[in-house]
């Protein structure tokens, strides 16, 4: 803890990514839980090819190091991929030994489904259990897909 004072670890969660065409089977595992379709494979191993990279993890990172600049001392802050690297139980992980006794999750898609979003906290709830948070200091932000700010862009 810094400062006497308690330390909150926030994950910016999102659904994460193949970064390049030689991560696509190994992401397409993970969602499908080792049943990916072999069509859809190679046909974002090709579309991958064709555009080179996915930045969606990268930028997420930048995204968690510029909060964390912004909340200060008292947070950390992490990015967390329901399906790739860097998984949300490692981020989970990493805020519990850098000494976080809250945690809160916030879900970056602003689309909602209650069936996506139930797979977002179910992963969060469980890796912040298994790492020794207790229930009443976890939480979600709330869906935000009526944010006023978010529709005025």
């Amino acid at each position: 803890m810094q400062n006497n004072k308690e330390l909150t670890g926030v994950l910016l969660m999102t659904y994460g990514s193949a970064t390049v065409p030689e991560q696509v089977r190994e992401y397409f595992e993970h969602i499908y839980r080792g049943a990916a379709p072999e069509t859809l494979v190679q046909d974002f191993e090709h579309r991958y090819r064709m555009v080179g990279r996915s930045r969606l993890v990268e930028i997420t990172k930048q995204q968690a190091a510029l909060l964390q600049k912004q909340l200060g001392k008292n947070y950390v802050v992490r990015a967390a991929m329901r399906h790739s690297a860097p998984f949300t139980a490692g981020a989970v992980a990493e805020c519990k030994a850098a000494g976080a006794t809250k945690l809160v999750g916030v879900i970056l898609s602003p689309q909602y489904s209650a069936f996506i979003m139930g797979g977002y906290r179910t992963a969060f709830a469980e890796a912040a259990l298994q790492n020794g948070f207790l229930e009443k200091d976890i939480s979600i932000a709330r869906p935000w897909p009526t944010e006023k700010h978010f529709i005025q862009l």
